[in-house]
């Protein structure tokens, strides 16, 4: 992943106070993860600055171990995470994107748009086409059944992706016949 562009407009004081705050309230997140085992098991993301989390993320990818998610990823963590080589997610997976904003205050589209396409297609595909594209403050909560929906190859249960293809070609079928 590449940094994030930096906010380029000029504040007064007072604003420059607001964004500040925002910004700290949007930077006190986390990432909840286990990577006693053989993978980093994430169990939440809660977003927050883009740049941090998307190193925290390469730090995961430099390591060789696969990623599972396991819970509900948010924002930036829900990019970084699905965006991660070998990834996969579990029955408890919740994934939650939406719009990338400068300090949590002015939509970036560019920026997301740009952290999008790192995305299995699919996936990137889904969310572009979806609101939460263009919503920097409301989040989306796409869950095990609806991943499995949209991207089955990222399930971490190899039955589940073989039946998820059945049933995703089976609807696809059925469809046509209509």
């Amino acid at each position: 992943m590449h940094a994030i562009s930096s906010l380029r407009s000029s504040f007064s004081p007072i604003r420059a106070a607001v964004l500040g705050a925002a910004a700290l309230a949007a930077g006190c997140t986390s990432t909840g993860y286990d990577a006693t085992g053989d993978d980093i098991v994430i169990e939440y993301g809660l977003g927050g600055f883009a740049n941090p989390i998307f190193e925290r993320y390469n730090d995961f990818a430099s390591s060789g171990r696969r990623v599972v998610v396991d819970g509900q990823v948010i924002s930036a963590d829900a990019i970084a995470a699905f965006a991660m080589p070998d990834m996969c997610y579990t029955h408890n997976a919740v994934w939650s994107p939406h719009a990338f904003s400068q300090a949590g205050l002015v939509p970036d589209y560019e920026v997301t748009r740009y952290v999008a396409s790192y995305l299995p297609e699919a996936l990137e595909r889904w969310f572009l086409n979806h609101h939460s594209s263009l919503d920097w403050i409301g989040i989306p909560e796409v869950g095990y059944d609806a991943l499995v929906e949209i991207w089955p190859e990222g399930s971490c249960d190899p039955v589940e992706i073989g039946l998820a293809k059945f049933e995703a070609k089976r609807a696809r079928d059925v469809r046509r016949l209509r």
